[in-house]
This record gives structure tokens, C-alpha cells and sequence, in this order.
């Protein structure tokens, strides 16, 4: 008598869920009065066994749903057929390929950070700032959109699939300035009085700078941003050094002494001498030796004595006048 009845399923084929990126593997089976045949699938993304039943795919499955129509004959040709849908989805988050970082800038260095992450599809970074960065979308390239100031930026970056599976990570972008300004050049005296010396420089062309720390002697007489200095109140015929170091907005402050050093001029002296015992005329014995100590005193110094009378001898450095010849 002819066999005219279709093969059973063992167990009645079902519909499917694959995480995207893992292999398909399924395995059906039936029974039949005579003999199973062979079985057959309808799509080429997958491939079956004709002997045992088994399904798997045949290439990367995309997230989509796959209807896939299973049949299995016997040997005399009847079928048995079931339609399931295999549904590909991606319920997995990216991850980074190294974890973001909080991440410290010097003040006017350009900002420059590449974050990387893994994912079995196409990802899209993102952050929540972008008044201040800007991100490559494709490539994960955080840069700088303008010159930061200094102080912390918060910044969220964020990882997201196709499948809108998504990764983030907090960091804070700290910009702070440790460099310290240049020095100033030129440093020169330009004019002196007897109490008063004038100094010029120029000023370091550093955006930040801020002012000069200035010393006489050692002694922090000033702090300024003028290019110029005019010590005042000094000693006349004295010698001064003065000492420049810079500073820029944040204290950082540059310690390498500039220094120049000049004299206060001479007070011209237009008072004379005076006596300490006015000299008096003077009566000797003939024959015997003269000998007169004269002495005089001055506001600065005695330079020297002199007599008008060959006669006679002075000490040009104390004044003692002796005869030279017999008188």
C-alpha cells in the first residue's frame, strides 16, 4: 500500500533569538513510518544538514528577522513543512578598548585625546559639550574648540552602536598653568642724579604675564607691569643693583635674577675748609729750627696742604710746616 504519510517532528520547530555576532546552531528532527529523507531550509543565509536536521548560518547574520521555511521528506516524498522567524538583535554594549581618563592640560596647549571603543557593529561617539570641545563622530578624536581657560571641564563621552546600545564615561579635563613667564631683556640705566637712578626693560611678550617683582639691593622695593623703575632717596657716590624677576597670572614666578647695577652721582662740593685753630704769626730764635702744626677740616675730605715760600716745607698730608733752609 503507498505511504502517504508526512514525517512528525520530534519536537515542533520554534522560533528563534540570536545575540548579533554569535553563530546559529539548531538542531530539528523528525520521525517517519518508513524513512526521512532528507531536509531542507529556504534561505541561503543558513545551511542544514540534509541528513541529521541541523541548521546553522552560513555567514555573519545582520540584525534583522530571518522567516525560514524547514522542510523534511520521506522516501516516498511526502513533506512536512514549519515556518519560524529567526530574529537577529544586538543587546550588547560597546566597551572601551581603554577606559577614559580624567586628564590634566597645561593653560594654552591645544587639547588633544582619542578614545577608542569595540563593538561588532559601527559606533558613534558623542559628548555632552560642545561649546567648549568638538568630537569626531567616526574616529573618537576629542579636541579643543577654542583656548581653554583655566579650570576643570566636565565631559561626558558616550559610545553608541547601530543597535543603540550605548557606553559612557565621565572625565574631567583640568587646564592649569605651571609655566612660568620669560624674563625681561634689555635691562639698562638710563640717566642718575646724585639721590636717583632711572632703569628701562622690556616686558616678556607672554599673554599671561603679569607683573615685575622688582629689588634694590636685595630689598623688594616695587611690584609693577611698567617697563621702567626710578629709585629715589639714595646715597650720592653710591653704587646700586637692582634685581628684576617676573610673575605671570597664575604666581607662577620666574626666579632668574636680571640685574644691572649704576652709581648715584657726586654732590658738587663748594664749601671750603675750615680751620680747626686759625694759624697766627710766629717769632723765632735765629739760628734755631722752625716747626708749626696747622690743621684744617672739610665736609668730605683734606686733599692736601701747601705753602707760597720756598723757605719753607709742608706736609702736603698733615700740615706741619718746617724751615728748609737756615732763616
Amino acid at each position: 500500500e503507498p505511504d502517504t504519510t508526512p514525517p512528525t517532528w520530534n519536537q515542533q520547530p520554534t522560533n528563534q533569538n540570536l545575540e548579533y555576532g554569535n553563530p546559529f546552531s539548531y538542531d530539528i528532527n523528525a520521525s517517519d513510518d518508513t524513512a526521512i529523507d532528507t531536509y531542507e531550509i529556504n534561505d541561503t543565509n543558513f545551511q542544514i544538514n540534509p541528513s541529521t536536521g541541523l541548521i546553522q548560518n552560513n555567514t555573519l547574520l545582520s540584525t534583522t528577522i530571518y522567516p525560514l521555511n524547514i522542510s523534511v521528506n520521506d522516501t516516498s516524498n511526502n513533506i512536512l513543512s514549519k515556518v519560524i522567524t529567526i530574529t537577529v538583535q544586538d543587546t550588547t554594549d560597546p566597551t572601551w578598548d581603554q577606559t577614559p581618563t580624567n586628564q590634566n592640560l597645561e593653560y594654552g596647549i591645544g587639547f588633544y585625546y582619542d578614545i577608542n571603543a569595540s563593538d561588532l557593529q559601527t559606533i558613534t561617539y558623542e559628548i555632552n559639550d560642545t561649546t567648549d570641545f568638538q568630537i569626531n563622530s567616526a574616529t573618537g578624536i576629542i579636541a579643543d574648540i577654542t583656548t581653554l581657560e583655566r579650570g576643570t571641564y566636565p565631559l561626558l563621552i558616550t559610545a553608541t552602536d547601530l543597535s543603540n546600545n550605548s557606553i559612557s564615561q565621565a572625565i574631567t579635563i583640568t587646564v592649569q598653568d605651571t609655566t612660568q613667564p620669560n624674563s625681561i631683556t634689555n635691562l639698562n640705566n638710563q640717566s642718575t642724579t646724585n639721590t636717583s637712578i632711572y632703569w628701562t626693560w622690556t616686558n616678556p611678550s607672554d599673554s599671561d604675564f603679569y607683573q615685575n617683582i622688582i629689588y634694590i639691593d636685595g630689598t623688594n622695593t616695587a611690584n609693577t607691569t611698567n617697563n621702567y623703575y626710578n629709585a629715589t632717596s639714595l646715597t650720592q657716590n653710591t653704587n646700586y643693583t637692582i634685581t628684576i624677576n617676573t610673575k605671570e597670572n597664575s604666581n607662577n614666578l620666574n626666579t632668574t635674577n636680571i640685574t644691572n647695577t649704576a652709581s648715584t652721582l657726586v654732590t658738587p662740593d663748594t664749601t671750603d675748609p675750615t680751620w680747626i685753630q686759625t694759624p697766627s704769626d710766629k717769632t723765632i730764635e735765629y739760628g734755631t729750627s722752625f716747626s708749626y702744626n696747622i690743621n684744617a677740616s672739610d665736609n668730605i675730605a683734606i686733599d692736601t696742604y701747601f705753602i707760597n715760600d720756598t723757605n719753607f716745607t709742608i706736609n702736603p698730608s698733615t700740615g706741619l710746616i718746617q724751615n728748609n733752609t737756615l732763616l
